[in-house]
């Protein structure tokens, strides 16, 4: 299954949040979990250059601020089990 920007970006979230292991979360996206820590990692080389930030983040997909990009992120993780918004970001 193909991620979109946003999905890498809450599984490597969810990940580095502690909010479960590599093999869960990547079952609960639908990869591998080999792609889910590349995924990590590349998230972490962003985190350290500047450019995986929330504010640049936030910036790129124009959301007001880091607390709405959370927000978003925690509304999109509670409604991944429904088969209507499965996959879907908004």
């Amino acid at each position: 299954m193909k991620l979109t920007y946003m999905q890498r970006l809450e599984a490597a979230l969810r990940y580095k949040n502690g909010e479960g292991t590599y093999e869960r979360i990547a079952k609960e996206y639908g990869i591998k979990q080999s792609s889910l820590q590349e995924i990590v990692s590349k998230y972490e080389s962003l985190e350290k250059s500047g450019k995986g930030s929330l504010i640049e983040i936030c910036r790129k997909y124009k959301i007001r601020s880091k607390m709405a990009l959370r927000d978003r992120i925690k509304w999109y993780n509670g409604h991944m089990g429904s088969s209507k918004t499965k996959g879907q970001l908004c």
